[in-house]
């Protein structure tokens, strides 16, 4: 294959510049009447600001939208109560009350004092139970139990008995419980105290605060405690539709995308979902359960830093504004809809669309010139290859400026001509050629052309048709490099020949030719 020839007239700046393309998608859908208006932010790569879903009265009537702000706020339980820290090994704790015995244990309460305890927790999950809030001598003993609760996935249950003295006793206020590494998925769930009675055993929810793969809550009595995940479905019945959008325009095959812009991710629900109890031919969605949705392919979207999204509906009919759950999204792009609202009696559910917006991770896409965008789950069918602008094949960049200098023998025009590859260059197999034409009134100077800061004696000269005269008239140099976004700079200089002119003359003849 032949050179790539670029030709350049003197102080003729050209530029074969990268497509700089971009691709604008909207998320749903401005209709007429009922229906609702969402929209995720003007460039489509935030999550939608504010929307409404409406809960007719008596089941019945207007439809709304639930959407996903941007701003919204992370349900979460306080905790009250005390932190504990260890002790040093003379049971002394640092700013605190001596303890005693061999190793003691400090529990640092809200105003940063700490207490020493003589005695380590016992039993079976002594390491999987932290208490604090104690008293000085009062020591947990944790013990696994096993327990059931009707739908739910119970993942660690304990007994937890607060000994002081060799007596059996209960906190003399609120303590705060930590049950370590119990969550190893980082989803919320909930604490259960196992209360027994006549009947058998009841659990009772307890505010619950998931910190990791820890849980924590608080309480002023001990006894047989669960935590338990709330149930999972699949979600993929719940939904009508499912789109990806980037600039406010809806992604489709051949779509281009540009790796710089966020996309935005929204579920639409089917109309005629309703809260419990369903009716023949109606799907029930419930409170208390995890919807596992569509996810996102982490080879290619980047799900490290995806927080929790609130999701808020609205109730036209009572004016308030409610909480429907909240949207998690794992760093293995896996998505899921906590439902928590429950109304408590029979609700319909029209017309809710919520998502979230996620970059690109452009280290795992590289220079791919096409990518697939799936939506990833056993009930879907989402999947497009869109064109990356950034990574599209190119041409180099080209620059030219110059700069005039008076020197002995006159003045004296230095030209830098710059080459930059684009990210994903087009190859040619013998590189490039750079010709220059020098115009009349100016003379090349001899030796003067640099490479990348380099001597370049070897330039190619081509001759005026005058016989005798060995006059420059063009340069032309060869360039082969394929790196991508690479920059080499060609320099030499000029001089202006034959009259004597201004500075201000010469800097208009350099303006006029370039």
């Amino acid at each position: 294959m032949s050179k790539k020839i670029i030709t350049w007239f003197l102080c003729l700046t050209l530029s074969t510049g990268m497509f700089d393309g971009h691709l604008a998608s909207t998320v749903p859908s401005r209709s007429e009447g009922d229906e609702v208006v969402q929209t995720m932010g003007e460039t489509g790569n935030e999550d939608p600001e504010e929307g409404t879903i409406t809960e007719p009265e008596n089941g019945s009537g207007n439809e709304g939208a639930g959407t996903n702000p941007e701003n919204g706020t992370e349900a979460g339980t306080p905790t009250a109560g005390n932190e504990g820290g260890n002790g040093n090994e003379s049971g002394e704790p640092v700013n605190g009350t001596n303890g005693s015995g061999d190793e003691g244990q400090a529990n640092e309460n809200q105003n940063g004092q700490q207490n020493g305890n003589s005695n380590q927790n016992s039993g079976d999950a002594a390491d999987k139970v932290e208490v604090a809030g104690l008293a000085d001598g009062e020591t947990i003993e944790a013990n696994s139990k096993s327990v059931t609760i009707d739908g739910r996935n119970v993942l660690a249950a304990f007994d937890i008995t607060l000994w002081k003295n060799g007596v059996k006793i209960q906190p003399s206020g609120a303590v705060t419980v930590t049950l370590k590494g119990v969550n190893p998925s980082g989803k919320p769930g909930t604490v259960f105290y196992m209360e027994e009675n006549e009947g058998g055993v009841t659990p009772i929810a307890m505010p619950t605060t998931c910190e990791g793969d820890d849980v924590k809550f608080t309480t002023t009595h001990f006894s047989s405690y669960a935590f338990a995940s709330d149930e999972e479905k699949d979600g993929t019945t719940l939904l009508e539709s499912m789109t990806l959008t980037q600039n406010d325009e809806t992604l489709k095959s051949d779509s281009t995308i540009t790796l710089s812009k966020n996309v935005a991710v929204s579920y639409k629900f089917k109309s005629g979902l309703v809260y419990h109890p369903a009716n023949d031919g109606e799907i029930e969605i419930q409170a208390g359960v995890f919807y596992e949705l569509p996810g996102i392919d982490p080879e290619i979207f980047d799900t490290s830093d995806l927080d929790n999204r609130e999701i808020t509906i609205q109730n036209k009919t009572l004016n308030n504004t409610l909480k429907l759950g909240e949207l998690h999204v794992t760093s293995e792009g896996k998505v899921y809809l906590h439902v928590t609202y429950d109304p408590g009696e029979y609700k319909p559910l029209n017309n809710v669309t919520f998502g979230f917006s996620v970059g690109f991770d452009e280290t795992k896409i590289a220079l791919k010139e096409k990518i697939e965008l799936h939506l990833l789950s056993a009930g879907s069918n989402y999947s497009i290859e869109v064109l990356v602008a950034e990574n599209e094949k190119a041409e180099p960049t080209l620059k030219k400026t110059g700069s005039i200098k008076k020197e002995s023998t006159g003045y004296v025009i230095t030209w830098e001509i710059s080459v930059t590859n684009a990210k994903n260059p087009i190859l040619h197999e013998e590189g490039y050629r750079i010709e220059d034409e020098i115009k009349p009134g100016q003379e090349f100077v001899d030796g003067s052309l640099e490479i990348a800061g380099i001597s370049e004696s070897s330039v190619e000269k081509a001759l005026t048709s005058n016989p005798g005269t060995s006059k420059v008239e063009h340069l032309r140099f060869d360039y082969k490099n394929s790196d991508s976004k690479h920059t080499i700079t060609f320099t030499y200089k000029t001089k202006v020949a034959g009259v004597v002119l201004t500075e201000a003359a010469c800097k208009k003849m350099m303006q006029d030719r370039s």
